[in-house]
């Protein structure tokens, strides 16, 4: 996609001829020109024949130096290109391809490239982003939209909002060891989340134990379990049961002292 520079009040004329080939030319006056065209873009300077007013070429400029324009990209926006001699007009106005490139409301648009929206952004018809958008503000898309690269969000704070991928880890936090947990997303829960937790502890026969879990469920404390770390000998029998939000009973009939591992899930 062509990515368009403006000059306000470039009107002059040829300074010489040039060749239907030409990849420069100079202008007789080098007023309200930019003193340079930055990589990946280009001014556009449209030609017209001083003898009849009838003959056109728009043409795309790459560079600049004082009144002389190169990197000429010839015959543009469905002109051809032509030979024009000395005095013929040579301004810089809009044209229908700058024109073209503007997005409209009533249009779908398409954006190409990193777009910026730093206020509230509204669309009422359909956005088919392939950049990226950054967004310091909040934003209402009301059509069908398709976003086939990675939206930049502020961090969610309210229903509706978009999650920023960077709060996921922070809002699902994991303790992946010997005595740990896990948050996974849950829409049913209040918090947002569901939770499981694991442990290891170590009884004597026939004690009974409240353990404290490695974080407490905000809501509910669901389901509790328990195994031997080794395999014990017949008739004997672990038990869990859930205690308070921030703990687990376990017991242990069996001769000897066991090792046994815990596990628990809430929400």
């Amino acid at each position: 996609m062509t990515i368009f520079m403006f000059a306000n009040n470039v009107s002059t004329t040829l300074a010489g001829p040039i060749s239907s080939s030409a990849t420069s030319l100079t202008l007789s006056s080098a007023a309200h020109l930019p003193s340079s065209i930055p990589a990946g873009q280009v001014l556009v300077i449209t030609l017209n024949d001083i003898a009849t007013e009838q003959n056109f070429e728009v043409i795309y400029a790459t560079s600049v130096s004082g009144a002389t324009l190169s990197g000429l990209l010839r015959g543009q926006e469905g002109t051809a290109a032509l030979a024009w001699s000395t005095g013929d007009f040579a301004y810089s106005a809009p044209t229908a391809g700058q024109q073209a490139s503007f997005g409209q409301l009533a249009e779908n648009n398409a954006w190409s490239g990193n777009q910026a929206f730093t206020g509230t952004v509204t669309a009422q018809s359909t956005v088919s982003v392939t950049g990226q958008i950054s967004s310091s503000n909040t934003n209402t898309w009301t059509g069908a939209n398709t976003f086939t690269q990675s939206v930049n969000v502020t961090a969610a704070v309210a229903p509706g909002q978009a999650v920023n991928l960077g709060q996921i880890p922070a809002q699902f936090p994991s303790s992946i060891t010997a005595n740990g947990y896990k948050k996974y997303p849950d829409p049913n829960s209040p918090s947002g989340y569901f939770i499981e937790q694991w442990g290891f502890v170590t009884l004597g026969n026939g004690s009974n134990q409240s353990v404290t879990l490695p974080i407490s469920y905000p809501n509910g404390h669901l389901w509790a379990g328990c195994s031997y770390a080794s395999v014990p000998s017949l008739n004997t029998v672990c038990g869990a049961a859930t205690g308070t939000l921030s703990t687990i009973l376990i017991g242990n009939v069996t001769p000897g002292t066991n090792g046994i591992y815990y596990q628990s899930k809430g929400y």
